[in-house]
C-alpha cells in the first residue's frame, strides 16, 4: 500500500506544471554569442565570442573582465577557484588572472609551438593542479598554476569537451566517449567503452554519482564513473548543458528544451512554460545552464534568461553552493596579504606557500572558527615569483594562486 501511495505521490508531483517566471537580462551588451557560463559564490561569469563578462549582483549589472577590444578574444571555456580565473580561448591559448580580473597574464608556455588550438575545457582538481582539453587529440596539467605543462595525446579523433572532478579522479568527456583517470595528478587516462564513439557534452556531479549528457541522451554513474546506464528521460537528442543542487538536475535538451528532474533522475518534466515566450528552442545553436544563490541562469546564443530557484521548489541552495574557498588579497602582493577563507568546522588551520618546483617556504598554524575567517600573511621573505597558497581546515584543503612582485 504504502508503495502505491509512494508512487500516485511521484505521479502527481511530476505531473504538476511549474510556470517558472523567466526573465530577460538585458543589461549585458555582448553583441555575440555566449560560449559557457560559470558561477563562484556569488559572481557569474560569461564567456562569449568578445571576451569574459562578470555579474556580482545576480545578472542585473555586468562588467567587461577581457574584451575583444583589446585583443582578439574568443572564450571558449572558464574555470574558476577562488580569485583565481582561467579562460581557454579559440585561437590564443589560456589566459590566467590571480586576481579576480584585474590583471591577466598570457600563458604562452603551453604548447611547445604558436599554433591555433581552441582549448574546450577546464577544471581544476582538489589539490589545485589545472587540466586543459583540446581539439588537439591532447590533455595538459599544470601543478604550478601554469607555468609548466606536462601533455599527454591521444589518437587522432579524439576532442575534449568537459571535464569532472570526483575525488582524486578525473573525468574528460570527448566527442568519442569518456577519457578516465584515477591517478589524482596522473594524465594517464583511459577509454571507458561503455560510452565509446558517444559525444559527451556536459558533466553534473553530486557526491560519488556522475550525470553525462550526451549526443544520445543522459548517462549515470554511481561509482565515481567507472560505469555508466542510461537515465529514464523521454528524449535521446543531444543534452548540451546540465546542473545539479540537491536532488534537483536541470537538463537542457537541444531540441524540446529545459526538463527537471526532483528525485535525481528517475522521472522528469518539461519547465519551459514561460521560457518558451521568448525563444523557440530547435532555433538555439549553443545551450549553458548555471545555479546561483537564488537563480538558475540560461544562455541561448547572445542572450541570457534567469528564474528564482524557489519558482521551482528549491531553497536553502547558498551551503551547497558556498564550499570551501579561499581568496587572497592583494594578488599581486608585496610584503603581506589578506587571507580569507569559510571553514564550516573549529579546529586548527594550516597555512602552507609552496614555489614553482613544489619546495615549501612558508608553513602557519592558527586556530580556525567556524564560519569566516582572516589573516593578514607576512610574506616579506619571498622573493618575486608565482607560489601556491594552501589552507587546510578539517577535511577541507583548498588551493590558491599567489604573486609576488618586490
Amino acid at each position: 500500500m504504502k508503495k502505491i501511495l509512494l508512487i500516485a505521490f511521484l505521479f502527481l508531483l511530476n505531473s504538476t506544471h511549474i510556470f517558472a517566471q523567466w526573465e530577460e537580462l538585458r543589461n549585458i551588451n555582448i553583441g555575440s554569442n555566449i560560449t559557457c557560463l560559470a558561477v563562484s559564490e556569488n559572481i557569474i561569469y560569461a564567456g562569449t565570442e568578445k571576451g569574459l563578462f562578470i555579474s556580482e549582483d545576480n545578472g542585473d549589472n555586468w562588467k567587461e573582465l577581457i574584451t575583444q577590444d583589446t585583443i582578439d578574444m574568443r572564450v571558449l571555456s572558464v574555470a574558476v577557484k577562488g580569485d583565481t580565473i582561467i579562460i581557454g580561448t579559440r585561437s590564443l591559448g589560456l589566459f590566467i588572472s590571480f586576481d579576480n580580473g584585474s590583471k591577466w597574464k598570457n600563458l604562452h608556455n603551453m604548447f611547445d609551438i604558436t599554433i591555433d588550438i581552441p582549448i574546450n575545457a577546464i577544471v581544476f582538481d582538489n589539490s589545485g593542479s589545472i587540466y586543459v582539453g583540446s581539439e588537439n587529440y591532447e590533455i595538459s596539467s599544470s601543478s604550478n598554476y601554469g607555468d609548466s605543462w606536462d601533455h599527454k595525446f591521444y589518437e587522432k579523433g579524439y576532442e575534449v569537451t568537459a571535464f569532472i572532478c570526483i575525488g582524486n579522479n578525473i573525468i574528460a568527456g570527448t566527442n568519442l566517449g569518456i577519457l578516465f583517470s584515477k591517478n589524482g595528478s596522473s594524465l594517464d587516462f583511459y577509454s571507458r567503452k561503455r560510452l565509446d564513439s558517444i559525444g559527451i557534452s556536459s558533466f553534473a556531479k553530486n557526491e560519488n554519482n556522475v550525470f553525462a549528457g550526451t549526443d544520445n541522451g543522459l548517462y549515470l554513474a554511481e561509482d565515481s564513473g567507472d560505469n555508466w546506464t542510461r537515465v529514464n528521460i523521454d528524449f535521446s537528442d543531444n543534452i548540451q548543458s546540465m546542473v545539479l543542487v540537491n536532488n534537483n538536475i536541470f537538463a537542457i535538451s537541444r531540441s524540446k528544451g529545459l526538463f527537471q528532474s526532483i528525485d535525481f533522475g528517475e522521472n522528469w518534466k518539461l519547465v519551459n512554460q514561460n521560457l518558451v515566450s521568448y525563444i523557440s528552442f530547435g532555433s538555439v545553436r549553443k545551450w549553458s545552464i548555471v545555479i546561483g544563490y537564488e537563480y538558475i541562469f540560461v544562455s541561448a546564443d547572445s542572450r541570457i534568461f534567469r528564474a528564482k530557484l524557489s519558482d521551482f521548489g528549491i531553497t536553502n541552495v547558498q551551503e551547497k553552493i558556498n564550499e570551501f574557498n579561499i581568496s587572497l588579497f592583494p594578488n599581486p602582493a608585496n610584503n603581506t596579504f589578506r587571507l580569507k577563507y569559510n571553514s564550516d568546522v573549529e579546529k586548527q588551520a594550516q597555512l602552507s606557500i609552496y614555489d614553482y618546483l613544489g619546495k615549501e617556504v612558508l608553513s602557519l598554524s592558527e586556530p580556525c572558527v567556524a564560519g569566516a575567517n582572516e589573516k593578514t600573511v607576512d610574506c616579506s621573505r619571498l622573493s618575486t615569483g608565482y607560489y601556491i597558497v594552501k589552507v587546510r581546515c578539517g577535511a577541507g584543503v583548498q588551493t590558491q594562486g599567489l604573486v609576488i612582485l618586490k
